[in-house]
C-alpha cells in the first residue's frame, strides 16, 4: 500500500481538528467582551493554529506513517480526556446550582487544549519509541556484524565469505535481502555472485551498468565509482531508483544500502542490503556498515595472500617431487643401460670380440633416449605461465604425421581451439599417439575427440586394467620391449603443468581412453 495516502489521511484529521477549533473560537468573537476574547478565544485560537501547523507539516514531511497515526491517537486521547474533564466540571457545578455560561464553548476549548496536549505527549512518546527502536536496531546490526566477523576469520575463500555475509544479513530481523556483485570489466556491468533472502529472483529482473547514463546512477554503481557507502532512504520517491523502483516495491523493499568492498584501488565487489522499512540506514548504521566493508576487503586481501602462499608452497612441493623423480631416474633407470654398456666393454677388452660393440651401441642409444626423455620430463613439468591459442585439429594432424604409426589408422574429431602452451600440447599428443601404437600394435585405430571441458585420445587395443591405471603414469613404467617408460609420465606432467585433469577409462571399442578435462576452450 502507498505510504503517502495514510500519511495524508492522518495529517488531514489533525488539520481538520485544528480548523474546527479555529472556526469555533472565531464564531464567539462578535459576542464576547474584550476580556472574554482575551481569555476565552485567543488561547484556544493560538492552540488551534498550532494544531493546523502540525497537520500541515505532517502531510508534507517524511515522518513514518506509524508515527503520524501515533500522534493522531494521542491527540484523540487528549481531546477525550480534556472534554471529559470539562463535562465533569460542568456537571459538578450544575449539581451545586451553578450554571456555567457558554458551557459548549468551554468543552470546545477544552478539546483544543486536549488536542494540543495529546500532540505534545505523542511527539515525545514517538520520539522515545523511535529512539528505543533505533537503539534496538543498532544492537541487532552490531550482533549481525559480530557474526559476520566470525565468518571473516573462518572463511576458507572469497566465495564462502560472500555466501556467509549475505546469509547473516538475510537472517537478521532488520534486513530482508542481501547480495554481492562484482564488476565485469569487459561488459562494465555488475554481475551478482551470491545472494540470500526473500527475493533471489529480484536479481533476474534488474540490470546495473557502469557505462549507461541511467543505470549508472543507482547506489550500486555509485558505490563502486566513489568507494563510499550509498543509501536510498525512500525507494518509493528517490529519483536515483527510477529504473528499479517498480520491481523493488513489488518485493517489499523500502530502503537500501550499497557498501563498496575495496582496498585502495583493488575492487573486490559491492554488498547490497535491503530493508522493508523506509529510512532504515541512518548515520550510525552507515558508519558501521562502511567499516564492515573495509573489514571484508582486508579479509579478502588476506585470503588472496594466503592463497598465493599456498600456491607457492604447492609449486615448491611439485618442484621437489620432480627433483626426487629426476634423481631416481639418474640413479636407477640410467644405471641399468650404463651397467650393460660397461659389462660389454669389459667383455670386448678381455676377449677382443668386436661383435659385442653393437650391444654397447644399443645401450648408449637407450641411454641417450632416456636422457632426452628425462630432460623433456623436467622441462615440461614446469607450471605453464604463457598461454596462447592452440588450434587442436591442425596440431593433432601434425602430431600424427611426425609419429611413426605404421599401419595404424586415425580419426580426428576435434573442432575447437584451446588456451595452452603449444610446444607442450604437441608433446602431449605425440606421446599419447606413440604410446597407443607401441602398446597395441600397428593395426590399432586411434581416435581423438572433444569432451564438454576438454578432449580424449582412445585406441582399439586391449585397454588398461583398472587396477593398473594409476601405475602407468609412473616414470619408467612400460610394457614395451624398447620403451623407456617416460611417455605417459611426460603426458601427466604436461597436464598438471596446465592445471588440467587426466583419467583413464575404457574406450568406445574396449581399448584405453585418456580423458583430459578442465581445459579452457576459445573461439
Amino acid at each position: 500500500m502507498n505510504d503517502r495516502f495514510p500519511r495524508i489521511l492522518g495529517s488531514a484529521i489533525i488539520l481538520c481538528v485544528g480548523l474546527a477549533s479555529i472556526a469555533s473560537a472565531a464564531a464567539h468573537i462578535p459576542n464576547e467582551p474584550a476580556r472574554g476574547v482575551l481569555f476565552g478565544v485567543v488561547p484556544p485560537l493560538i492552540l488551534s493554529l498550532g494544531i493546523v501547523s502540525v497537520g500541515g507539516m505532517l502531510g508534507s514531511g517524511n515522518l513514518p506513517v506509524d508515527s503520524v497515526w501515533r500522534l493522531v491517537g494521542w491527540m484523540v486521547l487528549g481531546m477525550l480526556s480534556a472534554a471529559g474533564m470539562a463535562v465533569l466540571v460542568i456537571e459538578y457545578e450544575a449539581a451545586h446550582g451553578v450554571t456555567i455560561i457558554h458551557s459548549f464553548n468551554v468543552i470546545v476549548n477544552s478539546l483544543a487544549g486536549g488536542a494540543t496536549g495529546g500532540l505534545v505527549v505523542g511527539y515525545y512518546d514517538d520520539r522515545r519509541r523511535r529512539w528505543l527502536e533505533k537503539h534496538e536496531t543498532t544492537k541487532r546490526i552490531l550482533e549481525t556484524v559480530r557474526q559476520i566477523n566470525e565468518h571473516v576469520v573462518k572463511a576458507p575463500d572469497r566465495e564462502a565469505l560472500f555466501d556467509a555475509i549475505c546469509a547473516e544479513f538475510a537472517a537478521s530481523e532488520i534486513y530482508t535481502f542481501a547480495w554481492v556483485g562484482v564488476l565485469d570489466p569487459d561488459t562494465e556491468t555488475v554481475i551478482p555472485v551470491t545472494s540470500a533472502g526473500v527475493a533471489n529472483s529480484y536479481l533476474d529482473a534488474i540490470e546495473i551498468s557502469m557505462d549507461d547514463e541511467t543505470l549508472s546512477k543507482g547506489p550500486t554503481a555509485q558505490a563502486i565509482q566513489s568507494g563510499e557507502i550509498q543509501t536510498i532512504q525512500q525507494i518509493r520517491t528517490d529519483p536515483q531508483y527510477d529504473p528499479w523502483r517498480s520491481t523493488a516495491l513489488e518485493y517489499g523493499f523500502r530502503s537500501s544500502a550499497a557498501i563498496p568492498i575495496q582496498l585502495v584501488e583493488e575492487r573486490y565487489g559491492v554488498l547490497n542490503i535491503y530493508s522493508d522499512r523506509p529510512a532504515a540506514f541512518q548515520a550510525r548504521e552507515q558508519a558501521v556498515l562502511s567499516e564492515l566493508g573495509d573489514t571484508i576487503a582486508h579479509a579478502i586481501y588476506g585470503l588472496n595472500v594466503e592463497q598465493q602462499q599456498q600456491e607457492q608452497y604447492q609449486k615448491l612441493e611439485r618442484e621437489n617431487e620432480r627433483l626426487d623423480r629426476f634423481t631416481s631416474i639418474v640413479s636407477h633407470d640410467l644405471r641399468n643401460p650404463l651397467n650393460v654398456a660397461q659389462m660389454y666393454t669389459e667383455t670386448v677388452s678381455e676377449t677382443e670380440d668386436l661383435s659385442y660393440t653393437d650391444k654397447i651401441a644399443d645401450a648408449h642409444e637407450r641411454m641417450e633416449t632416456m636422457i632426452d626423455d628425462t630432460l623433456t620430463l623436467a622441462r615440461d613439468g614446469r607450471v605453464v605461465t604463457d598461454l596462447q591459442r592452440v588450434d587442436l585439429p591442425s596440431l593433432v594432424d601434425q602430431c600424427w604425421d611426425v609419429v611413426d604409426t605404421g599401419e595404424a589408422t586415425f580419426e580426428n574429431l576435434l573442432e575447437t581451439a584451446i588456451q595452452a602452451d603449444n610446444r607442450r600440447t604437441r608433446h602431449l599428443f605425440e606421446n599419447l599417439i606413440r604410446n597407443a601404437v607401441e602398446h597395441t600394435g600397428e593395426a590399432v585405430t586411434i581416435r581423438v575427440g572433444p569432451l564438454d571441458d576438454g578432449f580424449y585420445v582412445e585406441d582399439t587395443g586391449p585397454g588398461i586394467p583398472e587396477a593398473k591405471r594409476d601405475d602407468v603414469f609412473a616414470p619408467g613404467h612400460t610394457t614395451a620391449d624398447d620403451g623407456t617408460g617416460f611417455g605417459l609420465s611426460i603426458v601427466k606432467e604436461i597436464v598438471e603443468a596446465h592445471g588440467w585433469d587426466i583419467r583413464i577409462t575404457d574406450g568406445e571399442n574396449g581399448g584405453a581412453r585418456f580423458e583430459i578435462t578442465n581445459v579452457e576452450t576459445v573461439e
